[in-house]
């Protein structure tokens, strides 16, 4: 729930809306298998960090 928040947020800022829909298509259809992912510690662990650098890539605006 909170992944798929931080993502919505930061396409949010598109402010497309056709691409928020599309997005939102796509997510529903690849969910399950993000879920099947989050088991493993070590996706989970670089799933991590990649969030980490999306934030940290946002704050510097790049």
């Amino acid at each position: 729930m909170l992944n798929k928040q931080f993502h919505t947020k930061i396409y949010s800022y598109s402010h497309s809306k056709p691409m928020l829909e599309i997005l939102k298509t796509v997510w529903g259809r690849v969910e399950p298998y993000m879920n099947i992912y989050s088991t493993s510690s070590f996706y989970l662990s670089l799933s991590q960090k990649e969030h980490h650098q999306m934030i940290d890539y946002t704050a510097k605006k790049n």
